[in-house]
């Protein structure tokens, strides 16, 4: 197959690793649409309570089922649509909370590995620095709610230790 030449075989979730920056980047790991999933293999549907990084969940519970994982690395499709009002693109009052529990599951699934700690550090951080700016040009919070919102997020003892790790790595 033409195919084969662009494709990825790896084991297990855990055997991942090796290329996870690049798999985390391209949406492996997140996105539900690009994938082929085999029924018998779902046990965990999606968390009703959490409505960011679902899809990431889903598929991390998904993939430690798996006994073997092809990637096809190069690009047969492409269909994008960016809607304005997608929930990962709104001021979201549990961002905080919501960000820290996907970092701490993926950090605890891959085995507390260093490159996936520093490539979700920097996710995390990245998508807080998102979520300043939308809160910060948000209509309906006036000015002393967002003062206290952005305290509380930047006292948070996992967000502080997230960036002064983030900085001592760059």
């Amino acid at each position: 197959y033409l195919l084969s030449s662009f494709m990825n075989n790896y084991s297990n979730l855990i055997d991942t690793i090796k290329d996870f920056e690049e798999l985390f980047n391209k949406g492996f790991y997140n996105a539900i649409w690009n994938k082929i999933y085999k029924r018998s293999l779902i046990e965990h549907y999606f968390d009703k309570d959490i409505s960011l990084g679902e899809d990431l969940i889903f598929n991390i519970h998904y993939l430690k089922k798996c006994n073997g994982i092809r990637y096809v690395s190069k690009s047969i499709y492409r269909y994008r649509i960016i809607k304005s009002e997608s929930l990962s693109k709104m001021y979201r009052k549990d961002a905080l909370e919501l960000e820290k529990k996907i970092f701490y599951y993926m950090i605890e699934t891959f085995q507390h590995s260093n490159l996936v700690y520093n490539v979700m550090s920097k996710s995390f951080l990245i998508h807080m620095v998102g979520q300043i700016q939308l809160m910060i040009y948000t209509d309906y919070l006036k000015s002393n709610e967002k003062k206290s919102i952005l305290k509380n997020w930047l006292d948070d003892y996992d967000y502080k230790l997230l960036l002064s790790s983030f900085k001592s790595n760059n």
